[in-house]
């Protein structure tokens, strides 16, 4: 190749990059953005103290984002298959939690309440992530 087209390629994979980046960080900002109001909604709906309950997002949220942490901090170390497949768990419970969660918001009508099993399961969820996250910390800090 020469020393032209190795140029043009590396301005277009260079390009490719930026506008890759600043596509997932709108659609990201965007997502966090729904997702959020959502989530502090069906809060709310559980008995979570109006002013308390934009926690519920962040801990969702935060839960997600630590265990993509951990999987891809743990991906350049072989050795460490087990505490990835512990990120990889946490990060599809997390995903779950938040992708129905939001589905609910979606179909129960506003002026409805929510069942009692649903009520506990919301409000389970923040004392799980926190036996999570601190447990995916202790991994990434030994």
């Amino acid at each position: 190749m020469s020393q032209s087209n190795t140029r043009k390629t590396s301005r277009a994979l260079l390009a490719a990059r930026v506008g890759a980046v600043l596509l997932t960080t709108g659609v990201g900002a965007a997502s966090f953005a729904l997702s959020f109001v959502a989530l502090r909604d069906l809060a709310v709906k559980a008995h979570v103290a109006a002013d308390l309950a934009w926690l519920w997002p962040l801990i969702i949220d935060g839960t997600i984002l630590l265990a993509t942490l951990g999987v891809v901090v743990l991906a350049a170390f072989p050795e460490h298959r087990r505490d990835r497949r512990y990120f990889w768990c946490v990060l599809g419970c997390s995903a779950a939690v938040s992708i129905v969660a939001n589905t609910l918001h979606a179909i129960v009508p506003a002026d409805q309440p929510l069942n009692a099993w649903l009520t506990g399961f919301i409000g389970g969820v923040a004392p799980v992530s926190l036996l999570a996250t601190t447990h995916g910390l202790v991994i990434l800090t030994r």
